[in-house]
């Protein structure tokens, strides 16, 4: 479970890297105007980027919980047969 959840941050810090190149964000400050617009455009674009990477961590690990989830009700053993307990008996007494 541990090598998982290391597994699955490692890939979901590479691919908001990955998001980030492709969306262009880190351009979109390079260029003139004013600061406060470009503040702003840079931070809808990270806002889109960690959405995007987050709605794609969270169904990898929906689908590896449904992995598990299966896995963990093939393997569980058969039910033993209940024995019939008779409600009208007295509890049987016992011997001081």
């Amino acid at each position: 479970m541990v090598l998982v959840l290391a597994s699955l941050t490692s890939f979901g810090l590479a691919r908001l890297q990955t998001i980030l190149v492709q969306r262009r964000c880190g351009s979109l400050t390079a260029g003139g105007g004013n600061l406060g617009d470009q503040l702003a455009t840079y931070e809808s674009c990270l806002r889109g980027a960690l959405l995007q990477e987050y709605r794609e961590i969270f169904l990898i690990a929906a689908a590896l919980c449904g992995v598990a989830a299966v896995t963990a009700l093939a393997t569980l053993p058969p039910r033993a047969p209940r024995l019939a307990i008779a409600r009208s008996a007295p509890p049987a007494a016992v011997p001081e």
